[in-house]
């Protein structure tokens, strides 16, 4: 019987960002000085090593393999003149990457997987994210690389143990309350319409038709919905490693990021077992005058 699959999927690290996951430090600047990341940032540190104990389990509990897939915005890069990263000097980012991925990376995992995110914060081509990759796969890692050797896919799809799972970064959301989850199942119902489409299209020529996939991740909105058993494609919107930044207090006052990650456990001839864990950051603190 074939081995089981524990599919980790964790985004929008956002390494580099003042706001976003990061060791305790020093980080190592430019001008041969040091910064050290807040008390906030440093509670997603904790929860970071805390996911990936977790993680850990679940692939104890299943006697599975283990796959991690990085769903894009592995990088905040430097973009639109922020003022919230630590440094213009990509050995910043580069340093807090190393440190932070270094804990999944002690669990050994049988493969890895980079999807490309934004090119604002990772470059035409991700190319901060495919030079990440890269040289991961440079050192021996199992990164899944494109036929053509790109170490970072835009779409990554996979038959794990007969289950269709596909990998994404961008994907669609409401930005309201009432909106989010409903526009989550539309996308799934849209992703379920589109590739039905494509099959007819197949048969009249004659060619074969390609599986549905039944699960796929999608992320950059920084909030987790979960569209289940709404369509016959289950989409899962994921959560983040990255706190407000300044725009997202001028665009979305309101909104507070769902920290964490999704799990897929994926047995031969049965369902596939989603898992979470996501926590709350906490509101700004309330001023007694």
């Amino acid at each position: 019987m074939s081995k089981p699959w524990v599919i980790a999927v964790h985004s929008d690290t956002h390494f580099g960002s003042k706001v976003a996951l990061c060791p305790p430090g020093p980080i190592p600047l430019d001008d041969d000085t040091t910064a050290y990341p807040s008390k906030e940032v440093l509670w997603l540190w904790d929860l970071w090593n805390e996911a990936w104990e977790w993680v850990d389990d679940i692939r104890k509990e299943f006697k599975a393999d283990l796959c991690i897939a990085s769903n894009g915005d592995l990088f905040e890069g430097d973009h639109h003149n922020i003022g919230q990263i630590f440094s213009r000097h990509r050995g910043a980012e580069r340093w807090i990457a190393e440190h932070a991925m270094a804990v999944p990376l002690a669990l050994k995992p049988q493969q890895i997987i980079g999807i490309r995110g934004t090119e604002s914060h990772v470059g035409h081509g991700a190319r901060s994210e495919e030079n990440y990759f890269q040289g991961l796969a440079d050192q021996g890692y199992p990164v899944l690389e494109e036929e053509a050797g790109a170490a970072t896919h835009y779409m990554c799809r996979l038959d794990v143990n007969g289950h269709g799972i596909e990998l994404a970064h961008h994907g669609r959301m409401g930005r309201r309350a009432h909106t989010k989850a409903s526009q989550v199942s539309l996308y799934a119902a849209d992703i379920t319409l589109l590739r039905t489409q494509e099959n007819a299209d197949r048969r009249s020529r004659g060619e074969p038709e390609q599986p549905l996939p039944e699960l796929c991740f999608r992320s950059h909105f920084h909030q987790h919905v979960d569209s289940h058993d709404a369509q016959s494609v289950r989409v899962i919107q994921t959560p983040a490693w990255q706190l407000a930044t300044a725009h997202v207090h001028k665009v979305a006052t309101e909104s507070l990021a769902d920290i964490g990650m999704v799990v897929a456990v994926c047995i031969k001839g049965e369902e596939i077992i989603v898992r979470k864990r996501i926590r709350k950051p906490r509101r700004s603190k309330i001023w007694a005058l």
